[in-house]
């Protein structure tokens, strides 16, 4: 069964067995897929309901609990409030965070939210009742600031008549005492009345004591209302002891009937007395202050358990909201965990298909295949194309591998051609490069032949004058003058080592030039006088003048190339000019470049033969072969370098030479 099922699978061709997989893959994937869809549209329910419901009502109790929490902040600075404006304005600011509340609240449910309108219809109400309670005890603390203004101000009224009453009973007694000593008869009647007024001081001081402890009592009191000290007894066992008080100071107060200076005194203390009894005025005061109080302490009472009920609200809205929540939770995990287990089933059998197709199909079929068409694709890469394509079957790596061999084929019979195709062009270039040596070796016989009858000339009189310098040194050594033959013998060789110097010369131009020869540092200016002398029979006859710079430079090239360059560049000029021929030659460096300018005086370049004077057989002269300039542009180009034509400004004839400088270091 299984090797059946092998060899099925093999008869199958790639796209087949890979459209088979593909296609169980796709099955597996609409499984998971289907599955996942489910899952995400519980999860969407879920979503929908924490969007719609579950995090909408949250953020309502959120903003509800935040609103009241300034609400309640508000309502304590309320009850702080330091007047009526402050308080007012807070009432407003809290009224409308109630009805923001309100407001908040329709995101809740219908019966939570009918508990909150009650609630906050009670918080209204509450509102009002603290604020008519802040107000009734604001009124009475008035009515307890006026009382104490009051009792300070008589207090202190009576203090300064006090201490003018000391004043002047100190007066009076200092008088007395004067007098008894100026009138020691009548001291009897001095000393009596001496005693009324310290018997009438003691009385005063008796009324002020009275007077501290009345205004004692008053203010402890009002200090006790102040502090909290709310006690029901705390009226009536504050008038009992102001009746003491009173009937304490009434005794005293007759006692000083007869002296009409203490009047001031016992007003006060008669005023004092009648704000701590009489019932209109400090028992009111702190019955009302009491109740005040007692009304404001039930409000705040009120207050605590309305916001109880608030939170109340509010932790039910959460905690109801939260059990839902867990309950979707409880079966949304439900739902994954089966919906898990059918994605990891067809997981399992994705895998275990890939694992199959890899190991029966892939890797027997496609990699070990691929592997050996690749080897091979790398060697024809490397050039062997003699590779052997170890491929066969009938799929579709057959079908390349069939192709590839049939291509290799082509290449190789291509690369055949192509190599004999290559060798005969070597073999013509071969050729063109010995004919344009030929070529430069004739134009150089060329100018050797030119110039024979000159070097002739050249080579005859140093030829007659070292055979009469020879005859003479002969003579002299007959007669035995040594001095005078050696003398002789001297200009001899002068004269042989010119003639050597212009065999050499001529010898070194028709020296044929290697192609590979490397370049070297050359002196230029050496090179153009040495090319000079060389055409010395041509510049002579036409009276001939060139023109060199002074410095010497040194550029990268080839002697021999150099002057056959020069030598046909000069030529040229010379041919140009009839007589009278002047060559200036300058130069200039141009960055890494020295460029050369040769202008002479004739006519200038032919107009109509200016676009091919370079090409090869192009000439306006009557006897030549034309291939001056384009040898030297070949010659130039060898050496890295550039010959080009120009004009100078007055229309002569100028040819620009480009050479690479070299460093003097490179010379040494």
């Amino acid at each position: 069964m299984k090797g059946r099922l092998l060899q099925r699978l093999r008869q199958l061709s790639i796209s087949n067995s890979l459209r088979g997989a593909f296609l169980t893959g796709a099955l597996l994937t609409l499984i998971v897929s289907m599955v996942s869809l489910y899952s995400w549209h519980e999860q969407s329910s879920q979503v929908r309901y924490s969007l719609d419901e579950y995090f909408p009502r949250i953020h309502s109790a959120f903003l509800i609990e935040g609103n009241l929490n300034l609400a309640v902040d508000q309502l304590n600075e309320f009850l702080l409030a330091p007047n009526t404006t402050v308080r007012l304005q807070l009432r407003t600011q809290i009224i409308q965070h109630l009805d923001k509340i309100e407001r908040l609240s329709q995101g809740l449910q219908l019966a939570e939210r009918r508990q909150l309108s009650v609630i906050l219809q009670d918080s209204r109400t509450l509102l009002a009742e603290l604020d008519n309670a802040l107000y009734n005890m604001f009124l009475v603390r008035e009515k307890v600031s006026e009382l104490s203004a009051r009792i300070d101000w008589l207090h202190d009224d009576f203090t300064t008549e006090l201490n003018s009453l000391v004043q002047d009973f100190t007066w009076q007694q200092g008088t007395l005492l004067d007098q008894i000593e100026a009138n020691q008869g009548d001291a009897a009647q001095y000393l009596q009345r001496s005693r009324e007024v310290q018997n009438e001081q003691q009385q005063v001081y008796t009324l002020a004591r009275i007077e501290n402890q009345i205004v004692d009592d008053l203010r402890d009191r009002l200090n006790e209302l102040k502090s909290g000290n709310n006690d029901g007894m705390l009226v009536e066992t504050h008038i009992r002891y102001l009746e003491n008080l009173k009937k304490t100071a009434d005794e005293n107060i007759r006692a000083l009937d007869d002296w009409p200076s203490t009047i001031t005194l016992r007003q006060t203390i008669d005023e004092l007395l009648e704000i701590g009894m009489v019932k209109n005025k400090m028992p009111d005061t702190m019955r009302d202050y009491v109740a005040a109080q007692k009304a404001l302490l039930d409000a705040s009472r009120a207050r605590e358990a309305t916001l109880g009920r608030f939170r109340t609200l509010l932790e039910a809205q959460l905690g109801s909201s939260h059990q839902q929540m867990q309950t979707f939770n409880q079966r949304l995990e439900q739902i994954v965990r089966v919906s898990g287990g059918l994605i990891l089933v067809a997981t399992l059998l994705a895998l275990l298909l890939a694992w199959g197709l890899n190991h029966y199909f892939i890797r027997s079929r496609l990699v070990k295949r691929f592997t050996a068409l690749n080897q091979a694709v790398v060697q024809i890469g490397l050039g062997r194309t003699d590779s052997t394509i170890p491929v066969y079957g009938r799929d579709e790596l057959g079908r390349i591998a069939r192709l590839l061999r049939h291509t290799l084929g082509q290449l190789n019979m291509q690369r055949r051609q192509l190599e004999q195709e290559v060798a005969e062009r070597k073999e013509i270039e071969a050729d063109l490069r010995a004919m344009q040596d030929e070529l430069i070796q004739t134009a150089k016989l060329a100018v050797v032949g030119q110039t024979m009858t000159t070097l002739a000339h050249e080579i005859n009189q140093p030829l007659n004058a070292l055979s009469m310098y020879l005859f003479t040194a002969g003579r002299a050594i007959e007669q035995g003058q040594s001095g005078q033959a050696r003398n002789t013998l001297t200009k001899a060789e002068g004269l042989i080592n010119r003639i050597d110097a212009i065999i050499r010369s001529l010898r070194q131009f028709t020296r044929r030039a290697e192609l590979e020869t490397p370049l070297y540092p050359v002196d230029l200016r050496q090179t153009f006088v040495a090319a000079w002398e060389l055409l010395a029979m041509r510049h002579q006859s036409r009276q001939g003048a060139l023109s060199l710079p002074t410095d010497t430079v040194w550029v990268s090239g080839d002697e021999v190339r150099i002057q056959q360059v020069l030598v046909n560049v000069l030529a040229n000029a010379l041919d140009a000019c009839s007589h009278d021929a002047a060559i200036a030659v300058t130069w200039q460096t141009q960055g890494e470049a020295l460029e050369v300018y040769i202008a002479d005086n004739g006519p200038g370049w032919p107009v109509a033969l200016l676009p091919s004077l370079l090409k090869p057989f192009t000439t306006s002269k009557a006897v030549g072969l034309g291939i001056g300039l384009s040898i030297s542009v070949s010659l130039m180009a060898q050496m890295k370098g550039d010959l080009r034509l120009a004009s100078t400004l007055t229309r002569n004839a100028c040819v620009v030479l480009q050479f690479s400088v070299t460093d003097v270091d490179d010379v040494e």
